[in-house]
């Protein structure tokens, strides 16, 4: 081989070696690459959740612990039992976290982004000796100039407490740490709609009493309404909307408060002034009571629940709903 063909040889060679160094195609193109590169943020946490006895989620102004124990979860603020569903919603964010979108790999950018040790919301899950099968932080949403036309998209920073990477996330569930919010408090969650057969209306203050039932498929006809009124007599259709709404509020009725345990019920009545109203709901055949109290702090008031063994306050928006007088469950009269 000539001197100047060994030399061009050994240039190729040399550039060739180059391109392997820095494109190393046996890893894949770049797609590719990045795929390889995404992991669960917690990788042993899929196999360690059943073992979770304690979810602890905080910021710098609070938070709320939810625990195992007497074969249940429950918030251990308000000593009340959890809201298992939303429970499972986070746990199950937790697991599916991943380690797709990094956007500093330092701690000194942790501040910029909200996520140091400080700031954002941090939930740490632990098994019953106190090991830590995740610590979680979430810091600020990403910020989206939606006035140049983006979609707008929910994304925040985050990362594990015990590392330095920070990632973005589409699939984070930004979670609530006030204890209340844990509670389980959907005292109607398992009820369909069309198994609320009627609901009753005493009212001890006013006398604004009245009786609302579901009209049968068969009878909306000739009744002209989905829902009647049967007291105060005589019968009449009620306005559709009216019916509509109580439902609405009755499917998605939860307390603002946990006030405590129910005591005796004379007692409790004394204290909270039960009951100002009482409603009686008619359910698949069976029979649930609520009974509303003196409002306990500006914009709530005392409830009990019968059959539940806690008191709880309830908003003024859902009380305005439940105690609608019997001229706005009418319909409005045609000129």
């Amino acid at each position: 081989m000539s001197r100047r063909n060994l030399g061009l040889a050994v240039a190729a060679a040399a550039a060739w070696s180059l391109f392997l160094a820095l494109e190393q195609p046996w890893r894949g193109d770049a797609h590719a690459r990045t795929a390889a590169q995404v992991r669960p943020l917690f990788p042993d946490f899929e196999r360690q959740r059943e073992t979770a006895r304690r979810v602890e989620l905080r910021d710098s102004e609070g938070g709320a612990m939810i625990e195992w124990r007497d074969d249940r979860w429950w918030v251990r603020e308000k000593q009340h039992p959890a809201d298992l569903r939303r429970l499972v919603q986070i746990v199950d964010m937790l697991e599916r976290l991943e380690t797709r979108d990094p956007v500093a790999v330092t701690a000194d950018s942790h501040a910029t982004y909200g996520v140091a040790a400080d700031q954002g919301v941090r939930v740490t899950v632990a098994d019953a000796e106190g090991r830590i099968l995740a610590d979680w932080i979430a810091g600020q949403l990403r910020h989206q100039d939606v006035t140049l036309g983006q979609q707008p998209v929910l994304e925040i920073y985050m990362r594990r407490a015990d590392r330095a990477e920070v990632y973005l996330t589409g699939d984070a569930i930004l979670p609530s740490v006030d204890p209340v919010a844990w509670c389980d408090t959907r005292f109607l969650a398992e009820v369909e709609e069309p198994e609320i057969e009627w609901v009753r209306r005493e009212d001890f203050e006013t006398g604004e009493s009245w009786r609302i039932e579901r009209v049968p498929e068969a009878e909306r006809e000739a009744v002209g309404a989905a829902w009647r009124l049967t007291e105060p007599e005589p019968a009449q259709a009620a306005w559709d909307f009216a019916g509509e709404s109580l439902m609405h509020t009755l499917l998605g009725l939860t307390a603002s408060d946990v006030l405590g345990r129910a005591g005796d019920p004379a007692a409790d009545a004394a204290q909270h002034g039960f009951p100002t109203d009482r409603f009686t709901i008619g359910v698949a055949g069976q029979v649930l009571r609520l009974e509303l109290g003196r409002p306990v702090r500006t914009g709530h008031r005392a409830l009990r629940v019968g059959g539940i063994p806690f008191l709880y306050s309830l908003g003024d928006f859902d009380v305005a709903q439940l105690r609608q007088p019997v001229a706005e469950m009418l319909p409005a009269e045609e000129d």
